[in-house]
């Protein structure tokens, strides 16, 4: 591997690409758990009528979206979804008088946040602090809410109730609110919130904005790192980010940006490599650009 260490170094962000394709298994098809209604129970049919599973999945994602936008008529303080707006939610505590005020980790009531990484998808990946915590988790005082892509051998793992966000396509933010709805609530109820997002919470995982919103609540949630994809997946195709006098350099980038936007391209550096995160469903677009806008080789 090391003699052809340049050639690697030049086509990295490509095979990092397509191990992250490896990890599209750990998508767990949200109609499978949402299967209450006739009207649910129709996406469900017409998405298995098509023989493609990956058209399969995206039918059953679309009607299924579609169905949850028009299931509540818009409220100024509530989404598509008949979930409360986050930004009009009252503080759970009064807060802080100023910035440097220390910011409460328990709420009186004994309500808390834990930002908790899950790696990629590997439960032997985990953290020995994320084990223990999804594995000890007391099933009266603890709520696990989780990302979608969270692993189903990650979550067979948890130890107490826990809830997963149902994030399809293009129901990203609507999502999120519902994500912050189920946290405001149970923390109201006293409750130690375990925030489970895939990957590394902080890398392209909007564990910033959580952080920040967690805030707004009242309280100031401690963070669990975990093992990113942008470092384990390229391993997977036997690939090191750095290799001296190869790349001393790694870039990471989003392959979708706001909205579905392109994100700007990382110009070619020979001695760079480029892994881009999220970015399976625009893999052969994103390839194309990079040779004729961003000057990479087509070898």
């Amino acid at each position: 591997m090391i003699s052809q260490m340049q050639p690697i170094s030049r086509w990295a962000f490509l095979l990092a690409l397509a191990s992250l394709i490896m990890m599209d298994s750990f998508v767990v098809d949200a109609f499978a758990s949402i299967h209450q209604t006739s009207t649910q129970e129709s996406a469900v049919a017409t998405a298995m009528m098509t023989t493609n599973p990956r058209h399969r999945r995206r039918v059953a994602r679309t009607t299924t979206c579609q169905w949850m936008a028009a299931k509540n008529d818009k409220d100024e303080a509530q989404n598509e979804w008949g979930v409360p707006l986050s930004s009009t939610l009252p503080p759970l505590v009064e807060k802080p008088s100023s910035s440097s005020s220390r910011r409460l980790e328990h709420l009186p009531n004994g309500g808390h946040v834990t930002l908790l990484g899950s790696g990629p998808g590997d439960p032997d990946l985990l953290t020995v602090a994320a084990h223990r915590m999804l594995t000890e988790a007391d099933p009266e005082t603890t709520l696990v809410v989780a990302d979608r892509l969270v692993s189903p051998e990650i979550l067979e793992l948890i130890n107490c109730p826990y809830q997963v966000a149902r994030k399809l396509p293009g129901c990203a933010d609507l999502a999120q609110e519902e994500i912050y709805w189920w946290c405001y609530q149970a923390l109201n109820q006293g409750k130690h919130v375990i925030r489970l997002k895939i990957g590394d919470p902080f890398v392209f995982g909007r564990g910033g904005e959580e952080v920040l919103t967690f805030r707004e609540f009242g309280v100031e949630p401690k963070v669990v790192p975990g093992v990113s994809a942008a470092f384990s997946a390229p391993l997977l195709g036997n690939i090191p980010v750095t290799h001296r006098g190869c790349s001393n350099q790694v870039v990471m980038c989003t392959g979708y940006g706001r909205e579905g936007t392109s994100p700007d391209l990382i110009q070619y550096h020979k001695e760079q490599t480029v892994v881009f995160l999220m970015a399976v469903g625009r893999l052969r677009e994103l390839s194309q650009r990079l040779q004729t806008l961003a000057h990479y080789p087509a070898e």
